[in-house]
């Protein structure tokens, strides 16, 4: 029969042992969770920017195709000015979450959100911004000028693409088990 002094002695060893290995896994599943929901929160910002600046987006391509159309020059212009307004603001809300990058040389006498250099998701809104500003009532332009604003609507979704990374979040619900079969 086994002493059962020795079986006492491992189970007082061991019993920390594994209450602090458990306590271990748990806090590293913890920090792992905590950290993927501020990650998730900052994502899904980036989601309800980025669907207001596709609406934008998709506004100044469809003012661009009208300018070729049967409208009053008047309210094509007072449509151009709103879409106008709207794609500069998303900018500036943009930098909120994108802020120049600040190289200590660029931009150093304009305010602070401004100094640096603007990162390239936000130049596909700056130049949808600039082709909507140069186009013209009944130019004739509006369908190559509608072009360019779906070339930078494509290029800016893509950089959204890359920010959020669907696949990555996915990959992250599958092994929680929150996903039961999503492709």
């Amino acid at each position: 029969m086994p002493d059962l002094t020795i079986i006492k002695d491992s189970a007082d060893i061991a019993t920390p042992i594994i209450f602090g290995l458990a306590t271990l896994y748990f806090a590293w599943k913890a920090f792992v969770y905590d950290r993927e929901q501020i990650q998730a929160a900052r994502e899904a910002d980036i989601c309800s920017w980025s669907e207001k600046c596709l609406k934008a987006l998709c506004s100044a391509e469809g003012l661009c195709e009208l300018s070729d159309q049967m409208l009053d020059e008047m309210g094509w212009l007072n449509r151009k000015s709103e879409v106008l307004g709207e794609l500069s603001a998303l900018v500036d809300y943009g930098r909120l979450y994108f802020p120049n990058v600040v190289d200590g040389r660029f931009g150093l006498h304009k305010e602070v959100a401004y100094q640096g250099v603007r990162q390239p998701i936000l130049d596909h809104l700056v130049d949808a911004h600039r082709i909507v500003l140069r186009s013209r009532f009944r130019s004739g332009e509006g369908h190559q000028q509608r072009k360019s604003i779906v070339e930078q609507r494509r290029a800016f979704i893509s950089r959204v693409y890359e920010q959020i990374n669907p696949h990555r979040r996915l990959g992250f619900l599958k092994r929680e088990a929150v996903l039961k079969d999503s492709n």
